[in-house]
């Protein structure tokens, strides 16, 4: 797992939390306060990738105060799924951005 992230010029920590909250379907949150992003430690990595990704399409909009957006919890989980299948689908995109 990644220890931080930036996300638009801000320094998110990433942990591994045992437990994110009482509902068993919140795999991960984030602190806008405190920069930090929770991800259950329980997870699968594939799990864990894409609760990760769902978390930084939270803060990306977050950051561009796109506040709306980031509480469509809706939006965000097809971003973060179609995001992850995208990558996932193609390695050369990843290490072609990686280069720039």
């Amino acid at each position: 797992m990644l220890e931080s992230i930036k996300i638009l010029g801000c320094d998110y920590a990433i942990t591994e939390e045992d437990r994110i909250s009482r509902d068993s379907y919140t795999y991960g949150s984030v602190d806008y306060v405190t920069q930090t992003i929770k991800i259950s430690k329980e997870l699968t990595p594939q799990r864990k990738a894409e609760t990760l990704l769902h978390e930084v399409v939270h803060t990306i909009l977050f950051e561009m105060r796109e506040v709306d957006l980031s509480e469509n919890e809706r939006f965000v989980g097809i971003m973060a799924a179609t995001l992850l299948q995208v990558f996932r689908d193609n390695p050369a995109l990843l290490a072609f951005l990686g280069g720039l």
